[in-house]
C-alpha cells in the first residue's frame, strides 16, 4: 500500500485480478465511461449546440503471450489485439473503445459500435450537428446505414475500384450521397457529407 493509498499489486497479482472480469463487468465499466463524459461535457467542457465530428478507426495493440485472450496476428504480422476507437476531431477525446481480437477485419461491428457512440454523445449533451469521419476499411451499408439512423452526416473514404475510379461529378447537398474518391478526404461541409435521410448509392458507372 502506498502513501497515497494506492494499490500497487505485483503484475502477476494485476493480471490474476484483470483475468477474473467478466463481459458484464466490461459493460458496467463502459457505462462509468459514458457518465464521465457526461458529466465533464455538463460542465462547459463539451461541444454543446456546435458541430461535432467523430473519428473512428483502429489501433494495433501488440502482446507478448500466447495465452491472452484474443491475442492473434493480424494484417500487421504483430500478435496483439486490435480496438476500434471513436474520438472527438480537434481534441482528440476519446468517445468509446471497444475491444477485438487481434485478426478482427476494420468494420467488424462498427455499425453496432457506432450507434453506441452516437447515443453516448447525445446523452452526454451534444445536441449539434455529428459527422463521422472515418477510411476506406469503414465502407460499407451497414456503418452508413446506422450512421442514417442515427440522423449522422458522415465522410468515409471510399477505394477506388471498379465505377469509383472513375471522377465523380459534384452534385448538391440535396441529391444524397457522393462517392467519395481516393486514399483522403477532406472533410469539408457539404461538399463531402451526406444527408441523413438519404439513401447510400454507388457511384455512377
Amino acid at each position: 500500500m502506498s502513501p497515497l493509498g494506492t494499490w500497487v499489486p505485483a503484475p502477476s497479482t494485476l493480471g490474476t485480478f484483470l483475468r477474473s472480469f467478466s463481459f458484464g463487468d466490461a459493460r458496467s465499466l463502459d457505462k462509468v465511461a459514458g457518465e464521465l463524459l457526461k458529466r465533464a461535457w455538463a460542465s462547459g467542457a463539451g461541444p454543446g449546440d456546435k458541430a461535432l465530428t467523430i473519428d473512428i478507426d483502429t489501433s494495433i495493440c501488440e502482446t507478448y503471450g500466447r495465452k491472452k485472450e484474443g491475442a492473434r496476428f493480424g494484417y500487421t504480422s504483430v500478435r496483439g489485439l486490435n480496438p476500434l476507437l471513436a474520438t472527438a476531431a480537434g481534441s482528440g477525446e476519446v468517445l468509446g473503445v471497444r475491444q477485438r481480437g487481434g485478426s478482427a477485419h476494420t468494420a467488424r461491428g462498427a455499425a453496432s459500435f457506432l450507434a453506441e457512440v452516437f447515443n453516448r454523445v447525445r446523452a452526454a449533451g451534444a445536441s449539434g450537428e455529428l459527422t463521422l469521419r472515418a477510411g476506406s476499411g469503414f465502407y460499407n451499408h451497414k456503418v452508413t446505414q446506422a450512421c442514417q439512423r442515427a440522423g449522422v452526416h458522415y465522410s468515409i473514404t471510399a477505394k477506388l475500384y471498379g465505377p469509383c475510379a472513375k471522377p465523380s461529378r459534384p452534385s448538391p447537398p440535396s441529391a444524397g450521397p457522393l462517392c467519395l474518391i481516393g486514399p483522403k478526404v477532406a472533410p469539408t461541409w457539404p461538399n463531402l457529407a451526406t444527408s441523413p435521410s438519404a439513401r447510400p448509392k454507388r457511384c455512377a458507372s
